[in-house]
C-alpha cells in the first residue's frame, strides 16, 4: 500500500522591491515600494519599521494591504533634520522577508535657536 502526504509549508512573502523614500517636510517622509513578487498567501498588511539608528528599527507603522503593484504611506511625527532608517515587509501568517534599508533626512524646520531681530 502506497501512502502520499501533502505537507503545507507556510513560506514567508519574498521582500518587498523598489522601496524610496524621500522628505515631505521637517516633520514626514514619504514612502513608495512595490509588492513582493511572491506572496506565498493572504497578505494581511504591511508593515514598516524605521528608526534613527539602522540597529535599532524600533518605531513600527502597519499599512492596510492593497491589490495594487505599488503600495505608498507617509510617516509623521518625526523629528526635523534627522537621518531615518526604513524597511518594508509583508506580513501573512508569518513575517515576509525585510526590504532593503532605505536611508532619508527629514528637511529642516527653519528655526533657529538665536533670535535674528534687532
Amino acid at each position: 500500500m502506497i501512502s502520499w502526504f501533502i505537507f503545507s509549508f507556510n513560506l514567508a512573502p519574498s521582500p518587498p522591491s523598489n522601496l524610496q523614500a524621500w522628505p515631505a517636510g521637517p516633520y514626514s517622509v514619504r514612502l513608495t515600494w512595490q509588492r513582493p513578487l511572491k506572496l506565498n498567501g493572504h497578505v494581511r498588511h504591511y508593515i514598516i519599521e524605521y528608526g534613527e539608528s539602522r540597529a535599532e528599527l524600533n518605531h513600527h507603522k502597519t499599512v492596510p494591504y492593497s491589490s495594487s503593484l505599488q503600495m505608498s504611506s507617509t510617516l509623521t511625527q518625526l523629528k526635523p533634520d534627522t537621518t531615518y532608517y526604513i524597511q518594508v515587509y509583508a506580513e501573512t501568517s508569518i513575517h515576509g522577508q525585510r526590504s532593503s534599508i532605505e536611508v532619508v533626512r527629514t528637511f529642516s524646520d527653519g528655526k533657529s535657536g538665536y533670535c535674528t531681530d534687532f
